[in-house]
């Protein structure tokens, strides 16, 4: 079922998902816009601890994406190397980019 044309809500309204499989990957992971409910976008919002990662090292096939750091610093890791970011910072990653990121 698709959603209307204007989708709006609060943060704090929205239910989160904590993940912690690995003592470094974790994460709080709040879904604004799922693939269900959209042709061509999907938002989720991120919220990585302290020295931790939400992912391995990994790249994808078919969606790219784009990362704003809301708050503090962070490793992003590409394949052309490592590269600090902090809050402010906006990020797109094209198709098979390889990328880690560590709050």
């Amino acid at each position: 079922c698709k959603m209307s044309k204007i989708k709006h809500e609060t943060i704090n309204t929205i239910p989160v998902k904590h993940k912690c499989e690995h003592e470094k990957y974790e994460y709080y992971k709040r879904v604004f816009l799922s693939g269900e409910n959209a042709n061509q976008c999907t938002v989720s919002i991120y919220e990585i601890p302290p020295q931790k990662s939400a992912y391995p090292y990994h790249f994808h096939l078919k969606n790219e994406e784009v990362f704003y750091i809301i708050s503090g610093n962070g490793l992003l890791r590409t394949p052309d190397g490592e590269k600090r970011v902090s809050a402010g910072d906006l990020l797109y990653t094209s198709l098979q980019t390889a990328t880690a990121l560590t709050n």
